[in-house]
């Protein structure tokens, strides 16, 4: 076993009280798996990974109980330097937010050689030749010339691949990747996770995804922690789980997923109240005043976290029966594995814009005299009914952005941007 967490407990002590922010969680990764951590905001996932590198902010924080096992080794008995030699050597982390965790006055070569020559004991020129293999290995062009700017030439998908590539710098034996595609638009989210996913395959690297993304989880992870309030309130493989939900918190998360498969009018169903405040906790249930299977046992005592049907574990003091087989059964999606990752939205004739500065931009310039330079939309039709809405969505610098309605010189012969204008006879 790679890594073994039992019985982790971490309390931040503060005037309010003590808040609980892992209570009592046991989980464990093997070599090359990947596990993931989901759950609400406030819940405890990023603590989690923070107590198991051993960066929660002393005081008020405190791992106050519990073992953290790591290739055999106790990391909580460490001094910290040795600590120090664990953490970025053989245990990586990837965290939360890409446009705040790289140094903005320190070079991108600085911060990709510190971890090199720390760890691996390499000269200047070794660390730098390292660096420009690593940002090749996570898709950075022109390497050579990157490792000299700073963070903020760089978009937030190209920080994070260098995230990733720091990550890999000493290769780990595990990463843990805390909200790797925050703040990051939907088609670099899935690059990204591509990637982390492609090289954990190909180098053999066991990964921890930390997210509150359910199509994250059913697409790359092997095992699923669920967690609420500090604490796995269910665990088992990833097709286990959302097949044969056995807690009514991950029953509801998968009821407030949208859906390829269900009919558009159909809403979601959002999980009334809010999580609680981890320093005013009961004897009950933390999950009590949400859940609409509650009964009396569920405020005098804590359900135990215990096997459950489909062979995985839950902490819930209903079985899955009572849950409602058909509702559970309803609300897991169609796990198909890798393949099961579609897109909602279906395009028709959609086609690729010249690259600039070839001979194909010069010809669609020369057809298309209403812009100037370079195509920012290309040529579309778009219906608005009085009443009715429509989205843009793309990535940043694809277009979504540009006013279709605007006119930016006059129109060709038969595009017209009127209300209620027509166009060989239909409506435009």
């Amino acid at each position: 076993m790679l890594l073994e967490v039992d019985n982790l407990r971490t309390h931040f002590f503060t005037y309010a009280g003590i808040v609980k922010a892992v209570d009592g969680i046991s989980f464990d990764v093997e070599e090359g798996e990947t596990v993931a951590i989901v759950g609400e905001s406030g819940c405890g996932k990023s603590m989690t990974a923070l107590s198991v590198l051993r960066l929660v902010p002393d005081p008020p924080g405190r791992i106050v109980e519990g073992s953290i096992r790591f290739r055999g080794r106790e990391l909580l008995d460490l001094d910290e330097d040795a600590m120090r030699n664990v953490r970025g050597g053989e245990l990586a982390m990837v965290f939360q937010e890409p446009m705040t965790s790289l140094n903005p006055v320190l070079s991108i070569g600085t911060q990709l050689t510190e971890c090199l020559r720390a760890h691996l004991r390499v000269g200047p020129a070794d660390a730098r030749a390292r660096a420009v293999d690593l940002l090749t290995m996570v898709g950075i062009t022109d390497p050579q010339r990157r490792l000299a700017q700073f963070p903020h030439h760089f978009s937030g998908g190209m920080r994070q691949r260098m995230m990733i590539a720091m990550a890999l710098s000493c290769g780990p034996k595990l990463i843990i990747a805390d909200e790797p595609t925050t703040a990051l638009d939907v088609t670099i989210q899935a690059q990204i996770l591509e990637l982390m996913r492609s090289l954990t395959k190909r180098l053999g690297v066991a990964l921890v995804i930390i997210t509150h993304n359910l199509g994250v989880v059913a697409r790359y992870a092997d095992r699923v922690n669920v967690m609420y309030a500090g604490k796995i309130v269910e665990r088992g493989r990833a097709r286990q789980v959302y097949h044969q939900p056995a807690h009514p918190y991950t029953l509801a998360l998968l009821q407030s997923m949208p859906r390829l498969d269900r009919p558009r009018q159909e809403r979601l169903e959002p999980i009334e109240g809010q999580p609680p405040d981890l320093a005013l906790l009961d004897d009950g249930c933390a999950f009590r005043p949400r859940c609409r299977f509650a009964f009396e046992r569920c405020a005098r005592e804590i359900p135990p976290l215990v096997p459950a049907p489909a062979d995985h574990l839950a902490a819930c003091w209903r079985n899955r029966e009572s849950l409602g087989g058909e509702a559970a059964a309803e609300a897991a999606p169609r796990f198909t594995g890798p393949s099961s990752f579609q897109s909602g939205l279906r395009m028709r004739g959609a086609r690729r814009l010249p690259v600039r500065g070839n001979r194909a931009l010069a010809e669609e310039r020369r057809r298309s005299s209403c812009l100037v330079g370079p195509r920012v939309v290309s040529p579309a039709r778009i219906r608005l009914r009085r009443g009715s809405d429509r989205s843009a969505a793309g990535s940043r610098a694809r277009g979504p952005c540009r006013p279709p309605l605007r006119r930016i010189a006059p129109p060709p012969p038969g595009l017209s941007c009127r209300r209620g204008a027509r166009r060989s006879g239909r409506n435009g």
